[in-house]
């Protein structure tokens, strides 16, 4: 039972992602449906970018459930290196987004237009999207789930709140107003977040020689974190790669091929929470060489997984017009979906 009692919370919190989330598409599916094109390519590159970030990022999640009786010094430095490498990948997302909109977009997807303004703002949330990443693999492999769970929620009854003002007060508003807020918020919570490990950080600062360089840090995420991040980026790419195919067939295509992936992912991030729980339960048997425990745990993962995705297959084979309904109310999009 001692995967399900970490899992609930890391499935919650990932499924909480999924729903702020949702709430962008949903609110630009039923209150901006010409945007609904526009926001879904975004969507789709910002997602690629985030699955190959958690991938990068991940040892850190396995380094510290490893380590967790290490000097506190040496894991502050660890994650000093792994913040620090957020920013430098996050902004190096953010200009590869400039360098295509300015040198290889067509005039329909220039940084003038809509898509381009759109593709480019959302891009501007992807340092925060990987120091999220980190914040919170650390925080969740000592075990302390929780505060991912008030972030994630926070986050999306802010954007709730955001949605609902427009709604209710019938206010005009453009794709690219509505994504510089929800960015917004996403950066004003991350900073607020950096709050939970102030400590950490101060505590490092002040560590002697005997704790690891900085730059230990980075060859251990470079050497170790790029074949995970080229594995998960290579799946990523490939639905990134059917956004492609779609974009080409139209805007009704690609925001229907999106909603489904979107609603798909939920289940992603289902599979993604149980599977920490599990990393994070075997780490310290696997470093002590107790295998019999490894094994009980690994198994027990497979278990909650299987029970926790069946209904998800149940609610894709019945209900697929009901989900569909929940994210555009345009009729041929929502005929894709389904």
């Amino acid at each position: 039972m001692m995967i399900a009692k970490l899992a609930a919370p890391l499935i919650v919190s990932r499924i909480g992602e999924m729903i702020s989330s949702f709430l962008f598409l949903s609110f630009v599916g039923h209150a901006l449906p010409s945007a609904q094109g526009h926001a879904s390519f975004a969507w789709a590159f910002v997602s690629f970018a985030t699955v190959t970030g958690i991938g990068f990022f991940s040892t850190l999640m396995i380094d510290v459930a490893g380590h967790r009786n290490r000097a506190e010094g040496d894991l502050g430095i660890l994650l000093q290196a792994a913040l620090k490498l957020a920013v430098i990948l996050g902004a190096a997302i953010v200009l590869a987004s400039c360098a295509y909109l300015l040198l290889m977009a067509t005039p329909s997807e220039g940084m003038s237009t809509p898509r381009g303004k759109t593709l480019l703002l959302m891009s501007l949330s992807t340092p925060a999207i990987y120091l999220q990443i980190v914040i919170f693999n650390y925080l969740n492999a000592l075990q302390k789930p929780k505060y991912e769970l008030l972030f994630v929620w926070g986050f999306n009854l802010a954007l709730l709140i955001a949605t609902a003002t427009c709604n209710l007060g019938e206010l005009s508003i453009t794709i690219e107003q509505f994504v510089t807020v929800f960015v917004a918020l996403r950066w004003l919570l991350v900073v607020a977040a950096l709050g939970l490990v102030r400590r950490t950080l101060a505590r490092s600062a002040a560590a002697d020689n005997d704790h690891p360089s900085a730059w230990q840090g980075y060859r251990s995420f470079i050497h170790r974190g790029i074949p995970l991040a080229l594995c998960f980026g290579a799946e990523s790419f490939l639905y990134f790669a059917f956004s492609l195919i779609a974009s080409a067939q139209g805007d009704v295509a690609l925001a229907g091929y999106q909603a489904a992936l979107h609603f798909l992912s939920v289940i992603y991030m289902i599979s993604i929470g149980v599977g920490n729980a599990t990393a994070i339960t075997v780490a310290p048997a696997a470093l002590a060489g107790e295998m019999h425990v490894v094994r009980k745990r690994l198994l027990e993962g497979l278990a909650w997984g299987g029970l926790l995705l069946t209904p998800c297959l149940l609610v894709c084979m019945y209900l697929p017009s009901y989900v569909a309904d929940l994210y555009t109310s345009d009729r041929a999009t929502a005929v894709l979906i389904t």
